[in-house]
């Protein structure tokens, strides 16, 4: 590594020892950006890979923290094992969910009076794409992260096969943004044009409430779509449980 500060380079060090002179660029939400010396484009290089990055002048552009350190060494031990698909039985009736499907899991205050089972505080929950079960939770890929998650089964009062059904308003304000898009833009070109303001705001206003109310009304429509396509199971002693046979890596 001194070496490379000597010639005033930056050097990429990687979780294996292997080094890499050049020139540090960046770091993204997955990558770091290096070009190698005598290659002439950078190069994207998986941060989970990347132990530190050093500049010629001794700074640490980049270390792996030890939440990366703690992945990395989930993702070890996942790939080790075989994970498998979630399977929910309930007397005589299974349920398997694959792996790659979305699932959602909320984490409830359970309490049992006079033998029904009453949930409280249903508002904590992580949902993604399933990985696969493990011996003490089930693993997931939460959206739009490149994040593994690990969910203790003790964790888990109810499981959603789909997406989260109680996120209906979620759906009717990104149907409302929809809505207002082509308005807004309608809107710049009449400032930006000569038009009689005074007869042309009537016009617009109409046509914008017009777009915005669809907009809900098909973000309700999705949200609704969403809802009846998701399938709920308890999960409790007298209720849906998790399969656990034949799990004992």
């Amino acid at each position: 590594m001194l070496t490379g500060l000597l010639f005033g380079q930056d050097v990429l060090i990687t979780i294996g020892g292997s080094q890499a002179k050049g020139k540090f660029i960046e770091v993204t939400e997955k990558h770091i950006v290096f070009q190698q010396s005598g290659i002439s484009v950078p190069s994207k290089i998986p941060k989970m890979s990347v132990a530190r990055v050093v500049l010629s002048n001794g700074d640490v552009a980049f270390f792996m923290t030890e939440e990366m350190k703690n992945q990395l060494k989930q993702r070890k031990l996942n790939a080790q094992i075989e994970l498998r698909d979630l399977v929910l039985k309930k007397n005589d009736k299974i349920v398997t969910i694959p792996k790659g499907d979305w699932v959602v899991a909320v984490n409830v205050d359970k309490a049992e009076i006079l033998g029904v089972l009453y949930t409280f505080n249903p508002d904590v929950y992580a949902g993604g794409e399933l990985l696969g079960i493990s011996g003490d939770g089930i693993l997931i890929r939460e959206s739009g992260k490149d994040k593994e998650r690990n969910i203790p089964f003790n964790e888990i009062g109810i499981l959603y096969h789909g997406y989260y059904p109680k996120e209906i308003s979620k759906y009717i304000l990104d149907g409302v943004k929809w809505g207002c898009i082509l308005p807004a833009a309608l809107f710049r070109v009449t400032i930006n044009s000569s038009t009689n303001l005074e007869e042309t705001l009537p016009l617009y206003f109409n046509f914008a409430v017009l777009t915005i109310s669809g907009g809900a009304l098909l973000g309700f429509i999705h949200g609704k779509k969403i809802e009846s396509d998701t399938i709920e199971y308890v999960i409790s002693p007298n209720d849906w449980q998790i399969n656990l046979r034949d799990i004992s890596n």
